[in-house]
């Protein structure tokens, strides 16, 4: 299980999202030292739970945002895109997280959950979100 280091390669350029990434990223962390310290399973459950919501009220700011810049035909299809990789994740985590709830104290399957959701945001913090606030950049340029 790895943390997220919060530094250059996961920021955006835009104060907004780097701002709610990095809240995302502290308490997915938090959720790494409940799990390998071994806390109750219930804590890292609250936690967890707590980093789905945070997710979602993330990529509701993020597709808000995306929705008022990408008025043409392309930037629908490419918020659509967007959007259905957050639902993906929000998808993931809505059967993931009562599943490792029923599982009790399973530190493997916390393991494979967190890393999966490791894996998940910090590509799609470095591919889709930073094209995302390059676009809104060049945007705003012109």
């Amino acid at each position: 299980m790895q943390t997220f280091k919060w530094d250059g390669h996961l920021k955006t350029g835009n104060e907004l999202i780097d701002m709610e990434h990095k809240q995302i990223v502290d308490i997915y962390n938090d959720c790494v030292e409940l799990a390998l310290n071994k806390t109750e399973n219930r804590k890292l459950i609250a936690r967890l739970n707590e980093l789905q919501v945070k997710l979602a009220e993330h990529f509701r700011t993020e597709e808000i945002l995306a929705g008022c810049i990408l008025a043409s035909d392309a930037g629908r299809l490419k918020l659509a895109e967007h959007k259905a990789r957050h639902d993906y994740m929000l998808d993931y985590l809505k059967t993931a997280i009562p599943k490792l709830a029923e599982q009790g104290d399973n530190t493997a399957a916390a393991q494979e959950l967190l890393d999966h959701i490791h894996e998940w945001y910090e590509t799609h913090i470095e591919h889709e979100d930073r094209e995302f606030v390059s676009y809104v950049k060049r945007r705003f340029a012109s």
